[in-house]
């Protein structure tokens, strides 16, 4: 067994970002991430919304219509049922750039 002790000692800093991908679309849309039902669905490109996972639901959405990640997008609620809902498509650069903006 390998003896860690001898490996170098560091500080590593780590931010949790509630929700991050659904934060950084909130603030795209000029969105308060806490407030707005949002949900963020990756799906191939000119498919349906249902064909797709849910990567990311803001805490609104999440407490409001019982949304979680990874669940099926075919399994939310209608338009009717959630009318304040606003489903994104991703954008994976502007998740990797807004880190880095941050400090």
């Amino acid at each position: 067994m390998y003896d860690y002790k001898y490996e170098p000692h560091r500080i590593i800093f780590m931010i949790d970002n509630k929700n991050f991908f659904a934060s950084c679309e909130a603030l795209r849309l000029g969105l308060n991430p806490m407030t707005v039902c949002l949900a963020v669905i990756s799906r191939q490109e000119g498919s349906n919304w249902g064909s797709g996972l849910i990567m990311a639901a803001s805490p609104l959405a999440k407490k409001k219509y019982g949304l979680h990640n990874v669940m099926r997008a075919r399994d939310l609620p209608s338009k009717k049922e959630a009318p304040d809902l606003i489903l994104v498509d991703p954008h994976m650069n502007l998740y990797s750039q807004l880190p880095q903006n941050k400090f």
